[in-house]
């Protein structure tokens, strides 16, 4: 898990990985787990944003290339959360999407 967050630019024992947050050894919510991995699917792409419940998170960027990007992000994060993304069909203009979270987060 923690290789793959370093991939995405989340090095342990980082300030990032502080900010972003560490799974904790006890208990643990779902939409604290969710709002993990979308803080580790927002470091690096200055432009994201997001809107975080749940089950699923609308994701928003300055470009669609950004927002691919994101969407990627985030999936790959939801994974080290033992949670799965699906995203839906981007907005009109390309520049938002909802994903979907699913999976058994212990939690």
């Amino acid at each position: 898990v923690e290789a793959v967050r370093t991939a995405l630019g989340v090095e342990p024992g980082s300030a990032v990985a502080s900010a972003v947050g560490i799974a904790p050894a006890g208990d643990d919510t779902r939409l604290d787990a969710v709002g993990r991995a979308v803080r580790v699917a927002l470091h690096g792409v200055p432009s994201a944003t997001a809107d975080v419940g749940p089950r699923t998170v609308t994701l928003g960027a300055d470009t669609a290339y950004d927002l691919g990007r994101l969407v990627s992000r985030l999936c790959t994060a939801l994974w080290c959360e033992w949670l799965e993304g699906s995203p839906a069909t981007p907005s009109a203009d390309g520049l938002s999407v909802d994903v979907h979270v699913s999976g058994a987060h212990p939690g």
